[in-house]
């Protein structure tokens, strides 16, 4: 190879973000929407710059390294210089002098991850001595503050074992930590290996990856490292979490992240080469973005040292309380140079901190409240309760002992065992009857959802008054919610304790791990966490509280006994402590698998998913992998090489369940893009609608008059979401003519106007908070949201423009996208009857609209779900035309007179003027021309930034090479919006049409029936 060839290689090959920048410059430049001639100025400008550097270094093949510069990655330094150029260059002007923050900003999240955008190329003797600098600043500083962060630090046991720890990871392509909690594993061990590269002059080139499972450990385990440092982040330290980022300067870092962003940086290869050591943390919680992030990152590192034992791989290191070493190392193994014999990843195991943690059970607990509660207060917190009596009696009567004769008398009687229910009644009491005892310090309380939270802080605020604590008094007690889906609660945390001040912190297990509170003195335990579990036959969702494992439960009692002596109270009897598994079974076992094959296949092609999933540590089931897998092949988001169609790329930039991310496509093309994007929002939550502790009749008279005649919960929550945002919207018109002073008055007045409709209505406020964050996201990656409009904006403004939801008051138009989006998921009731059948299993309960309508009905509904109260049930619920369920559906075939749909239900057809078996065919028939056509849609969108699916769509209709030829922009957009028009009329003309003639007729053999009151609202 010449000297130009292997100087342009080494130029463009370090990292992969060609592809990155070219999709923004499509976006941003002045003619983004011709793509040809895109991708041609592109080419010129990089082409340009390949010449004037090659110039540079006198090499003659200039002209021939820049035509290889499509085919070449670029490297940091030559996109750095490319838009240092491209300033100066006028006909760029446009991308980086008017639009340059719009372009680092969409950069910097693109695909709804943080992601690095071209830095100033690294002067490495410069950054070697600004790193010596700062440690050298660092252990020199006299602020009596840093000098106490230190002395802790130093004192952590993993700081015992820093030679042995660098040994093992510098040496060894994978290692494992085993750690105790308590350690310092999450800050020490990265410090140790940067400070170590520092004082060997090479800390320039280390660049440390730290993986975490949840991004509030990220971002706290930096803001820790970082203050460690006597820094600030940003500096050697920083974090990438989603929708969140403050990276670390270029070379000598330490970046936390979480396993989401990870996944989205496993996308090209250039990993590898940005980072010398990653740091996979918690490996014990077996989420399936780490499963896939493991699998992904052995496939590369096996791959490059296949091609050379001497190729650059990153260190791994595994670390965790409870990692089960034998589990990884076997599966991290490497092979031997000369004997080819594998050899399992090597391990060390370092002991936690001196404090001890004494463990309580419920036996003792129960006891303790008879000595320091009065009876009327256990009373009030056990018995009205019912959860808690439910509880404690179904636990003793599996794991019974002596203590429960002393709480006889506080319990109803024995009732049907249930160990779903949550004792949130018991941790009141004992919360309470902790600070009778006059303990000190703060508490952390684990329960498995928001509903527990809230019973929680209500028995506190009911009995605490009775017994002189006022928990609503923040100069005593501070109560702090720890939910993944609460952000603004988590920044509390950072906010200094005043003197006197308890913490009463209430947190799913997202604190479970990682993360550090110096003044928790006490863990309360109910040893529930929500678990979701799907069956992909049967295609149920199950969510319900289950007993975690023995590893989940050390971690948690870790969580005391940081700084101090500590109690860990676990609700359960010592009998139910020993019963408790070993460790949670991995979640690629028990989750759906589409968006994970999406992102995997994005990853690596090329390789069927069956066999790269096969791959990972613990493999899920055949079953749920072919489910998946033929599920994307529905939604045509996989062809039948399984590769990603052009759906199937946007899709998976959505990120987001695949059938609603078809909705939202679907939406913008249609022009009802605002009621797609308030389901897309809910896609993966009820939660707007508050039915707990609300009566019956009042529930029904809310929906009515949200639901109208529709009967489709989809079309509820649509009009329930724009009723909220109409009455937002007009709450800030009143407010300015109330003569207010201030802008303080003017918001709060605006914030009690919007509660007090909220509750009105039964609707969550927060809940919409977090929707229209979640649709403004969605804009964003689909870059149809206005430039001009922030995200606030959309808090009272419907989601787009004008012209993308001029049919969003269509109903039936979108029933019918939904059944397109929803199907095979199909559901009918018997006029008059009260049999329910759902693909041959009439056992399904919970469709709210049942009862509404005595006509034959068909339904397409979400998804199917257990739970401790329903054995079978369907939500989610829409009634739908049989004649657009024909037509808009994938499988349809026919039988003479008869349509067969989906292998199960059978219509048959009459018609006035034609035999039944013409007006069969001739549907049969439309229904093949439009399965054609209906590819389309989904491949097309309205918005510059994905032209790669219009340019797969126009393959489709075998006219790419007319589009190619096309330099005239409004050529190429006429013909666009031509098709999208001629779609639309297709559209309208199935949706208008009713057929009452149409009958369902169900199977002679299907004769289970309920009554009507067996039907229960979902």
């Amino acid at each position: 190879m010449s000297a130009g060839r292997k100087y342009a290689l080494k130029r463009f090959a370090d990292v992969g973000i060609y592809e990155r920048i070219f999709k923004l410059f499509t976006m941003f430049h002045s003619d983004c929407n011709n793509f040809p001639n895109a991708r041609e100025i592109f080419k010129r400008d990089i082409s340009h710059q390949a010449r004037k550097e090659a110039t540079k270094q006198n090499h003659a093949e200039s002209l021939e390294v820049a035509k290889q510069v499509a085919q070449l990655k670029v490297s940091d330094d030559l996109a750095f210089a490319f838009g240092e150029e491209s300033r100066k260059d006028l006909m760029t002007s446009v991308l980086w002098m008017r639009r340059s923050r719009s372009f680092k900003r969409a950069l910097a999240k693109l695909e709804g991850h943080a992601v690095r955008y071209p830095q100033k190329p690294l002067d490495e003797p410069e950054r070697n001595r600004q790193l010596e600098d700062n440690k050298l600043k660092a252990e020199s500083s006299s602020d009596p503050q840093y000098q106490a962060i230190r002395r802790c630090m130093m004192d952590l046991p993993v700081r015992n074992y820093e030679s042995q720890l660098l040994k093992l990871i510098n040496h060894n392509t994978y290692s494992i930590c085993a750690a105790e909690t308590g350690s310092g594993k999450s800050t020490q061990i990265p410090q140790l290996i940067l400070d170590d590269a520092i004082s060997r002059s090479k800390g320039a080139r280390c660049r440390i990856l730290c993986v975490q499972p949840r991004r509030l450990a990220a971002i706290r385990l930096a803001q820790r490292v970082a203050a460690e440092r006597c820094e600030k982040i940003g500096d050697s330290v920083g974090y990438t979490v989603r929708f969140d980022r403050k990276p670390p300067k270029n070379g000598g870092s330490i970046e936390y992240c979480t396993s989401g962003i990870l996944m989205n940086m496993l996308k090209d290869d250039s990993v590898l080469d940005r980072f010398t050591h990653i740091i996979l943390d918690e490996v014990h919680t077996r989420e399936v973005q780490l499963d896939i992030a493991m699998m992904v990152l052995k496939r590369r590192i096996m791959e490059r040292q296949k091609i050379s034992r001497k190729a650059h791989v990153p260190r791994v290191t595994l670390m965790s309380a409870t990692v089960n070493v034998d589990l990884f190392a076997k599966y991290f193994s490497t092979t031997g140079v000369s004997n080819q014999k594998e050899y399992p990843a090597p391990h060390i195991t370092i002991p936690g901190r001196s404090f001890a943690v004494k463990r309580h059970y419920l036996e003792e607990v129960l006891q303790s409240f008879t000595h320091t509660l009065p009876p009327e207060t256990v009373s009030t917190l056990l018995q009205l309760q019912s959860p808690t009596a439910n509880f404690l009696n179904n636990h003793f009567k599996v794991h019974g002992n002596q203590s429960q004769d002393e709480v006889s008398t506080l319990l109803e009687s024995a009732r049907q065992l249930d160990e779903k229910n949550i004792a949130s009644g018991l941790v009141s009491a004992t919360i309470i009857s902790l600070l009778v005892n006059k303990k000190q310090g703060s508490f952390l309380v684990f329960v498995p959802g928001m509903l527990q939270m809230d019973e929680i802080i209500a028995g506190l605020n009911k009995v605490g008054p009775r017994l002189g604590f006022d928990f609503r008094d923040s100069a005593r007690f501070k109560i702090i919610r720890l939910h993944s889906e609460l952000p603004k609660e988590q920044e509390e945390l950072a906010v200094p304790v005043p003197e006197g001040c308890q913490r009463i912190i209430i947190a799913t297990d997202i604190a479970e791990a990682s993360v550090t509170f110096p003044d928790i003195h006490h863990v309360i335990d109910t040893g529930k966490r929500n678990q979701l579990d799907i069956d992909p036959a049967q295609e149920v969702r199950e969510l319900m509280p289950c007993w975690i494992s023995k590893a989940a439960s050390q971690q948690r009692e870790g969580r005391a006994g940081r700084v101090r002596e500590g109690d860990y109270y676990f609700l359960g009897s010592s009998n139910r402590y020993e019963s408790l598994a070993g460790a949670h079974a991995a979640e690629i076992k028990r989750t759906s698998l589409e968006e994970t094959c999406l992102h995997l296949r994005k990853m690596i092609s090329g390789i069927p998913l069956s066999v790269l999933l096969a791959e990972t540590i613990e493999p899920p089931s055949e079953d749920r992998i072919t489910s998946a897998v033929e599920n994307l092949k529905h939604l045509r988001a996989l062809d039948k090489e399984e590769n990603l169609t052009g759906l199937g790329h946007i899709l998976e930039k959505l990120d987001m369940d695949p059938s609603f991310g078809k909705m939202v496509i679907l939406g913008s093309i249609f022009k009802c893009l605002d009621p797609m994007l308030i389901l897309a929002s809910f896609a993966s939550r009820n939660d707007f609608n508050i039915t707990r502790g609300v009566s019956p009749w009042k529930l029904k008279r809310i929906r009515r008059s949200f639901e109208g005649d529709s009967l489709s919960d989809h079309m509820f929550l649509i009009n329930s979401f724009q009723a909220m945002r109409k009455a937002m919207s007009d709450h800030r018109i009143q407010a300015e003519t109330f003569g207010l002073d201030s802008q303080n008055e003017i918001t709060q007045e605006i914030n009690s106007l919007d509660y007090e409709f909220a509750q009105r209505h039964c609707l969550n406020l927060r809940a919409y908070g977090q929707a229209v964050a979640s649709a403004s996201l969605i804009m964003d990656k689909l870059g149809v949201r206005s430039p001009r409009k922030s995200r606030k904006s959309w808090l009272t403004e419907p989601f787009a423009s004008k012209a993308m939801n001029r049919n969003s008051s269509n109903t039936n138009l979108i029933k019918a996208l939904l059944v397109h989006c929803l199907a095979p998921k199909l559901a009918v009731r018997q006029a008059d009857r009260t049999k329910v059948y759902v693909n041959l299993n009439p056992g399904i309960r919970g469709i709210s609209l049942g009862r509404r309508t005595k006509e034959t009905a068909m339904f397409a509904y979400g998804y199917k779900f257990s739970s401790a109260l329903v054995s079978l049930g369907i939500r989610n619920v829409t009634q739908v035309r049989p004649l657009a369920a024909c037509l808009l559906t994938h499988n349809l075939e026919q039988n003479e007179g008869a349509l067969l749909l989906d292998s199960w239900l059978k219509f048959n057809i009459k018609t006035e003027s034609l035999p039944e078996t013409t007006v069969a065919e001739n549907l049969f028939l439309h229904h093949k021309t439009l399965s054609m056509v209906s590819i389309l849609p989904f491949l097309i969108s309205s918005c510059t930034n994905l032209i790669q699916g219009l340019q797969t769509a126009f393959d489709l209709l075998s006219v790419e090479s007319r589009i190619k030829k096309m330099p005239d922009k409004k050529k190429f957009l006429g013909l666009r919006r031509k098709l999208q028009n001629n779609l639309e009329k297709e559209m309208d003309l199935i949706v208008s049409l009713d057929s009452p003639s149409t009958s369902v007729h169900e199977p002679q053999h299907w004769e289970t029936q309920w009554n009507d009151e067996d039907f229960e609202d979902s």
